[in-house]
């Protein structure tokens, strides 16, 4: 009974941010939640429950014995995964990674599972794009950043094999060298070690029809098609081979499984998100047909997954394909763009035109809304900047659209 009281209450703090408005707080609580009701075998390597087994399960059984808990922790914890980015670098990663076990344990409590889509319904739609645009973020910095930092790693390694281009080197290079290993090495495991987590996450919320639409928001479409692309390349890619390092599950590094993950997480997006999701990966940038088939073989030759599923994916490549040809037709019917119509960062063409009042510069809604995830201020001026302060443009907009649709009849 002490146990669900204190769950009760740890559950009432978290969801209620307007009163708790300090994720530092906030992030405590779930971890307290973490360590004492998150059985061990839902923890990974990480064994901090205590108790044997039976007792355990009975303590995470009070997570789904209260209206309270099952209907708003798993909201609470989706909010705060994005706002602890406030409590700093690696204390933003070990919570990060921390809540998304609780979710993933969460996910599979039926109990639970009303609360998640109620999170991903169109009445939270803002809250869910700020979920959202941060597992995006994360996986596409998270593992671009420690992809490159495995790179750094492995020539090290290399050149510490070649003893002649080490013993060439003088003892405060070689020490030098050494401590940049060492901040690569660290920096990689805790990257790679919340990014499987979050693959794990993008690729379960992928096979759900209310997450998928909820991720077809125009505001994430794109970021969601281009950051699964990317990875997947530079997995399958010709650089793959950088990625060959030494004792690589010493930094949490399972390239094979990682590339199962995004693959079937792209495939499930495409069976859910339809034709939308098809044309958002052909239009990304990132994608690559001969890098796209390359994985499939390779995950065939892995043979944990059925035949019919690398031939969907094969199937769907070549609709993929037809897509970007369509969408770089597209490009060129519309000749030049006015440069009113380009966005000043991307400079790309603006679907939703905003002004930025603090320093009267037009952007598109869903660039200045990614910037402000992780910077709340003007990129022009560095002041004070929030998504409420952005004041629509309809008028160009509809401009954008009409020169659009005269460009391309």
């Amino acid at each position: 009974e002490n146990l669900q009281t204190l769950l009760d209450m740890f559950v009432a703090i978290m969801s209620s941010p307007e009163y708790t408005r300090s994720p530092h707080v906030r992030a405590g609580f779930a971890e307290a939640i973490f360590s004492a009701y998150i059985p061990d075998s839902a923890k990974g390597s990480e064994r901090t429950s205590g108790g044997n087994e039976a007792e355990q399960l009975s303590r995470a059984s009070l997570l789904s014995s209260s209206e309270l808990v099952y209907g708003n922790l798993a909201p609470s914890l989706l909010l705060l995964y994005g706002d602890v980015e406030a409590t700093g670098y690696y204390e933003a990663v070990g919570h990060r990674h921390h809540i998304a076990l609780i979710l993933k344990y969460l996910w599979d409590v039926p109990a639970h599972r009303n609360a998640f889509h109620s999170f991903a319904s169109a009445e939270n739609m803002e809250l869910f794009i700020k979920f959202a645009n941060g597992i995006i973020n994360q996986t596409n910095d998270g593992i671009a950043g420690a992809l490159q930092r495995l790179r750094e790693i492995r020539q090290t390694q290399m050149d510490q094999q070649n003893y002649t281009l080490w013993g060439s080197l003088s003892e405060d290079d070689r020490n030098q060298r050494l401590q940049v290993l060492e901040e690569n090495e660290r920096h990689a495991e805790s990257q790679l070690l919340l990014s499987n987590e979050v693959l794990l996450m993008i690729k379960y919320l992928s096979a759900d029809s209310v997450f998928v639409e909820a991720f077809m928001n125009s505001a994430l479409l794109s970021r969601l098609a281009g950051t699964l692309s990317s990875v997947l390349v530079s997995l399958a890619g010709p650089r793959g081979v950088d990625f060959k390092i030494n004792n690589p599950e010493k930094y949490n590094f399972d390239p094979k499984d990682m590339l199962l993950k995004v693959y079937q997480a792209l495939l499930s997006f495409a069976k859910n998100g339809g034709d939308q999701f098809t044309q958002a990966v052909g239009s990304c940038g990132f994608y690559k047909y001969e890098v796209f088939d390359k994985a499939s073989k390779h995950v065939q030759k892995f043979n944990v997954l059925k035949p019919e599923v690398t031939t969907s994916f094969r199937d769907w490549n070549e609709k993929v394909k037809l897509a970007e040809e369509s969408a770089k037709a597209s490009e060129e019917a519309l000749g030049e763009v006015p440069d009113e119509f380009l966005d000043p960062l991307l400079m790309s063409i603006m679907e939703d035109p905003v002004r930025l009042p603090t320093s009267g510069s037009i952007m598109d809604r869903s660039v200045i809304t990614q910037h402000l995830l992780n910077d709340k201020t003007d990129p022009f001026n560095r002041q004070p900047l929030t998504e409420d302060m952005l004041v629509p443009l309809p008028e160009l907009k509809a401009r954008i659209e009409a020169w659009k649709n005269g460009a391309t009849s």
